[in-house]
């Protein structure tokens, strides 16, 4: 990537991030925001850009209205961290022709979070490619709830989408809904969603314990591998080692 653009701070309520050339955006937001924010993010034609947002540890719940519009034939990687918040958040992308969307999307709810998070993709012209991922942790009290759609647009032929989300329960008080969803109207495409939620069962533990783990031990280890199946496609060295030491933080402490 030719140009990267950090940002560590949103004192704004409003921003338009317009992105006429291939670059690598880090979004790592800690300090207080606005109450609700809303953000456009405008990927010029042929243009490819690598996005990475983190957001952890907000005080008071994070409310963001966040819209992307893809130009043709660029390419677009997202990755979303959302790391022990209360947060609402709504995620819309509009996808012109022979444009790619690669999107991973990680939350980790603790304590008594309640993360709500709406996605709407819409792919809105042919040969356009959707990669969509989500994975999820729920502790202690936690609620977690997305609603995702992917609506492939009449006049969008050969468009290729695949949507999958999975979460684990690590905790009999935790909540997780997924609710994927697809709206396809032409019949020319290849599109799949799946969604599924699991628990450490007791006789998993049973089983990981007689092989000399303990409990949390097992639990990092399910963050490691994890956190490694967002990372796998992201290209940057320097900035994949930076997410792997701000998540090291979660995990328990030997």
């Amino acid at each position: 990537m030719s140009k990267e653009i950090i940002i560590t701070q949103r004192l704004e309520k409003n921003k338009t991030l317009i992105l006429d050339q291939d670059c690598l955006v880090f979004e790592y937001i800690q300090d207080s925001v606005p109450e609700k924010i809303n953000t456009e993010i405008i990927v010029k034609d042929n243009v490819k850009v690598e996005y990475i947002f983190v957001l952890e540890r907000q005080e008071k719940t994070f409310i963001e209205n966040r819209e992307i519009k893809l130009g043709l034939n660029s390419a677009l990687q997202n990755y979303y961290f959302y790391l022990d918040n209360n947060a609402n958040i709504h995620l819309n992308t509009y996808i012109d022709g022979q444009a790619k969307l690669q999107q991973r999307v990680f939350i980790l709810g603790d304590k008594k979070n309640n993360i709500y998070l709406q996605e709407n993709h819409n792919f809105l012209y042919p040969y356009s490619q959707g990669d969509f991922k989500l994975f999820a942790i729920a502790k202690e009290e936690s609620k977690i709830h997305v609603d995702a759609m992917v609506a492939i647009k009449k006049v969008a032929k050969n468009t290729e989408v695949a949507h999958n989300q999975q979460a684990w329960l690590l905790s009999k008080n935790a909540r997780v809904e997924l609710t994927p969803a697809l709206e396809v109207i032409p019949n020319e495409v290849k599109a799949t969603h799946s969604a599924k939620v699991s628990n450490l069962a007791c006789e998993q533990l049973f089983y990981l314990q007689s092989r000399g783990l303990d409990k949390d031990n097992i639990q990092n280890l399910l963050y490691q591998s994890i956190f490694q199946l967002v990372l796998n496609k992201l290209s940057n060295e320097k900035y994949k080692e930076e997410l792997v030491n701000i998540f090291k933080q979660y995990y328990v402490s030997a």
